[in-house]
């Protein structure tokens, strides 16, 4: 059975996005040589890859496949990312790691929540643009690994 697999440069963007989550896109794509639209490209090729269709949903399934890595870090957390450690907020966040697939009708009823309360919580979190990895870093959530993965990423 062949191997799933992203190219170099659609593993390159997920990791930028993870080693660089304050960074805008055109900022990440400076940083790795290429210009913002081919950033944007390899990051829509890798959703279509991976069987997502957002950003947060790529992230997930790749911190889940291990073909992402995250770094801990000592920093203490910021005022925001204490406002997602909510009950509520953190539902939200472990629901994205549980259920990256879903889209925001489906995670609403999920969760048991309207879907417009769902995206009042899910337009915080995206202020804070490194919710999701920091939340990881810091042990706030966990993402399970997927032991049997078939992905790896092209030479």
């Amino acid at each position: 059975m062949k191997a799933k697999t992203l190219t170099y440069r659609q593993w390159q963007a997920l990791q930028e996005i993870v080693d660089e989550p304050n960074l805008s896109h055109a900022a990440r794509a400076r940083r790795i040589g290429i210009a913002e639209h081919t950033f944007r490209s390899h990051l829509r090729h890798a959703y279509r890859a991976l069987g997502v269709h957002s950003l947060t949903g790529a992230l997930v399934k790749a911190m889940r496949l291990g073909l992402v890595r995250i770094r801990p870090v000592s920093e203490p957390p910021t005022p925001a990312l204490f406002r997602l450690s909510t009950p509520r907020r953190k539902q939200v966040l472990q629901s994205l790691i549980d259920q990256p697939e879903l889209n925001l009708t489906a995670r609403a009823h999920y969760l048991r929540m309207s879907p417009h309360t769902l995206d009042n919580h899910l337009r915080f979190i995206y202020e804070v643009l490194a919710a999701l990895i920091m939340a990881v870093r810091l042990g706030v959530i966990t993402v399970p690994r997927d032991e049997q993965s078939e992905w790896r990423v092209a030479a």
